[in-house]
């Protein structure tokens, strides 16, 4: 009888031990997915942001072409630089989207 109590004793030891383990593991991947979910946040600002300035370029595009249009400008050199801009920031917003999407897949798993 005594034999089956330090078996016993030995058993609950290394449960404790495996326990405590998978309790710290668990504590550092909390931490990791914490730093992850922060650093999606961060990006989903940076998206809205660029989102919105890819809105406005666009809307200044429009108006700069509405303005060419009217004056009978077949050349203007501010629709050309709007153009690059958007052009610009639309694969900027490309790159963060695909980046989110990407830290998205990362949390997923």
């Amino acid at each position: 009888m005594v034999s089956d109590f330090s078996t016993d004793s030995e058993s609950y030891d290394q449960l404790l031990i495996t326990f405590k383990e998978t309790h710290d593991e668990a504590n550092q991947l909390t931490v990791i997915s914490n730093k992850l979910n922060n650093a999606n946040k961060v990006l989903e600002l940076k998206v809205k942001s660029l989102e919105e300035e890819v809105h406005k370029a666009k809307t200044d595009l429009v108006s700069l072409e509405l303005t060419c249009l009217h004056t009978s400008i077949k050349t203007c050199e501010n629709c050309k630089k709007l153009e690059k801009q958007v052009k610009y920031l639309l694969k900027i917003l490309s790159n963060f989207i695909k980046g989110r999407k990407n830290l998205k897949t990362l949390l997923g798993s």
